[in-house]
């Protein structure tokens, strides 16, 4: 648990608590800055949106036929 790079464990005069920081801080802003900021969940969206509109269209399709009589 000491070693999460919040620079808390050091006394302080000396500078030694900064390079903490300084590490955690290089660490966090590498992460954000890797490009993929959603979770990766497996799910392929274009697949269920094309289903999705598939429902639409049969729908809309349905409603005419049914509406055109």
């Amino acid at each position: 648990m000491g070693s999460t790079g919040s620079g808390s464990t050091g006394s302080g005069s000396d500078g030694s608590s900064s390079g903490g920081d300084s590490s955690g801080t290089a660490g966090a802003s590498a992460d954000s800055a890797s490009g993929d900021s959603l979770a990766r969940t497996g799910v392929d969206l274009i697949p269920w949106a094309l289903f999705g509109f598939s429902l639409f269209a049969f729908g809309a399709a349905m409603r005419y036929t049914l509406t055109a009589e």
